[in-house]
Order: structure tokens, then sequence, then C-alpha cells
């Protein structure tokens, strides 16, 4: 029992680090990608970002 009791605490181990990465990672991403986005918008035209948002 012990045995298994561990490997199952080591799973749910690893799949709660996983769960608490992937937004992490993906929120980060998204924060850069538009940050990226409305920097190059800004730069290139106003009226472009204003009429595609």
């Amino acid at each position: 029992m012990n045995k298994k009791q561990k490997e199952m605490q080591a799973r749910l181990e690893k799949i709660k680090a996983a769960q608490k990465k992937i937004p992490v990672q993906t929120g980060k991403k998204i924060q850069a990608k538009g940050l990226k986005h409305a920097t190059k918008a800004h730069t290139s035209s106003q009226h472009y970002t204003i009429g595609f948002s």
C-alpha cells in the first residue's frame, strides 16, 4: 500500500505542477504577443489599430 500511495502522490504532484506551469507560460506568451502587437501598431499607424480592434 505504501508504494502505491507514494506513486499516486508523485503522479498528483506531477499533474499539479503541470497545471500550474501551463497557465503561467501561456499567460506570459499571450501578454508578450499583445505588447508586441500594440507597440508595432502604434509605431506604424494608430488608425489601423482603431479600425482593427
